[in-house]
C-alpha cells in the first residue's frame, strides 16, 4: 500500500510540477526583439504630463496579462502598481498623469503568455519625459 501511495504522489507530482524561471539576460534577449511593439507617448500639458502605453494583443504567439509602472528600478523599485487597461481594436492601453514634480525614473512591465498554461514573458520599456 505504501508502494502505491509512493508511486501515486511521485507521479502526480511530475505532472502537476511545472515552473518558470526569467532570468535578466532572458528580459534583456526579449526586450530587444519586442520592445519596440510597446509605444509610449507622452503630452505634456502645464506642469503636467499624461503618459499613455500601447500594448500589442499578442506578441510571439503569446495573449497579453498585465502591466506594471515601477520607478525607480525593476529590481528595487520605490513604487510600483499595476495599471488598469482598456481594449482598443488592435491594442491594449493604459495611462497615468503625473506632475513634473513627481518625476523620477519610470519604467513600463508588460507581461505576455498565459500564467497556468506555459511560462509568461516580460518587457520592460522606461518612460523619457521631455
Amino acid at each position: 500500500m505504501r508502494l502505491i501511495l509512493l508511486l501515486f504522489l511521485f507521479g502526480s507530482s511530475k505532472l502537476f510540477a511545472t515552473s518558470c524561471y526569467f532570468s535578466d539576460e532572458m528580459l534583456t534577449e526579449y526586450n530587444s526583439k519586442y520592445a519596440d511593439q510597446l509605444t509610449i507617448k507622452i503630452k505634456e500639458n502645464d506642469s503636467k504630463y499624461l503618459v499613455n502605453i500601447e500594448l500589442p494583443k499578442t506578441i510571439n504567439g503569446k495573449d497579453f496579462n498585465f502591466v506594471w509602472l515601477v520607478s525607480d528600478s525593476v529590481d528595487s523599485p520605490s513604487f510600483s502598481a499595476q495599471l488598469a487597461t482598456f481594449e482598443g481594436d488592435n491594442e491594449y492601453w493604459a495611462w497615468y498623469e503625473i506632475d513634473a514634480a513627481m518625476i523620477r525614473r519610470h519604467i513600463f512591465l508588460a507581461s505576455y503568455g498565459e500564467t497556468l498554461n506555459d511560462c509568461p514573458f516580460n518587457l520592460s520599456k522606461e518612460v523619457f519625459y521631455n
